[in-house]
């Protein structure tokens, strides 16, 4: 006589499926928020970068086109560049544009005064000027803060300041703090002066002094390192 042996099924208890979705969540909760936090800081400095890129490539074009260089502009700068860049709508009122990608730039415009001549103590006959431009990685969208969306660059024209003590000079060209000190900046003061970022946006003088983040950035080889000091 044949036996025929049963086979009980196996089966997860309600117990376990409930632990097994509970560990899920957690390592969910845990990963999802890094990724993506690496998301948006991939995606803010690759639109970073492609400004600088676009915006260079402008001023390239402009020069040749005019015959000129950006040091002979003066605080019409901006004009110059505009019509080389991608710009679908401008807002007339905030002098702020538009770009093809949803990026945004605003334009802001200031004399930076006389320039010191061979190390005198007055103003020079030439005038700097600078061009503060604010370029925003993802438009309107929050949370619209220097160092975290909105990254500072400046148009600097003239001629440069000579006085003895190197940060009275200034810089000409596209660059990202008009203060020829900011050439010697070591990583760590970037760092540092980006967290500061909020004092200096509420100080009297904060026009000419809001770069260094972008500057951290830029010497990053366009990257958000992991001592970033600002949430992306």
């Amino acid at each position: 006589m044949s036996k025929k042996i049963k086979y009980g099924k196996s089966s997860f208890t309600l117990a376990e499926v409930l632990i097994t979705l509970v560990i899920i969540g957690i390592i969910a909760a845990i990963t999802v928020p890094v990724i993506m936090a690496n998301h948006r800081k991939t995606e803010t400095a690759a639109r970073l970068k492609k400004f600088y890129s676009t915006l260079s490539n402008a001023i390239r074009l402009a020069e040749i086109d005019n015959g000129t260089t950006l040091s002979e502009w003066g605080n019409t700068a901006f004009d110059y560049v505009v019509n080389y860049l991608n710009i679908t709508e401008k807002d007339e009122d905030n002098d702020k544009y538009i770009l093809t990608d949803g990026t945004t730039l605003t334009i802001g415009k200031a004399s930076m005064g006389g320039l010191w001549t061979e190390g005198a103590p007055g103003p020079g006959p030439e005038q700097a000027y600078a061009t503060m431009l604010t370029f925003d990685t993802n438009g309107d969208k929050k949370p619209n803060e220097i160092g975290r969306d909105r990254f500072i660059f400046y148009f600097v024209t003239g001629g440069q300041r000579t006085a003895a003590v190197s940060s009275s000079r200034t810089q000409s060209g596209l660059v990202t703090f008009p203060w020829a000190y900011g050439e010697n900046t070591t990583r760590s003061s970037l760092i540092e002066r980006c967290i500061e970022t909020k004092q200096l946006v509420e100080s009297s003088d904060f026009q000419f002094t809001l770069g260094f983040c972008t500057e951290l950035v830029m010497r990053d080889g366009w990257e958000f390192k992991d001592d970033y000091p600002l949430k992306i």
